[in-house]
């Protein structure tokens, strides 16, 4: 309801014109970002394991869109739970990223170089 509310404010300010643009730019945005990240996600990875890379993108995208409508749920539980967590998950991927071998010193192209570097 306060999404009708405010949607008939906006019409009623700057007219109907503008709100439909401002709708037409967002789902534009939208669809070019979903557009553009398998693309840049492929890039990511070398060709050698590049399939397994994806896939394994597409799995995480996958369950993160499975759970997201029951995020809300947890503050339900507890009033700050939903935040912490987020912010719990957000600081684990910001650690796990130092960790990668292409913030190292020197970045390895190809999967023969890492095998060779373990050895």
């Amino acid at each position: 309801m306060p999404a009708i509310a405010i949607a008939m404010y906006i019409i009623g300010r700057v007219g109907k014109k503008w709100l439909f643009c401002a709708t037409l730019f967002r789902k534009f945005t939208i669809s070019a970002g979903n557009t553009i990240m398998p693309v840049y996600t492929a890039e990511l990875y070398p060709t050698a394991i590049r399939n397994a890379g994806v896939g394994a993108c597409n799995v995480a995208a996958g369950l993160a869109l499975i759970l997201t409508p029951y995020l809300e749920m947890l503050n339900k539980i507890e009033k700050h739970l939903l935040m912490t967590l987020l912010t719990a998950w957000t600081i684990f991927g910001g650690i796990v990223v130092i960790f990668l071998p292409e913030s190292r010193k020197h970045p390895q192209t190809t999967v023969s170089d890492v095998e060779e570097e373990r050895n």
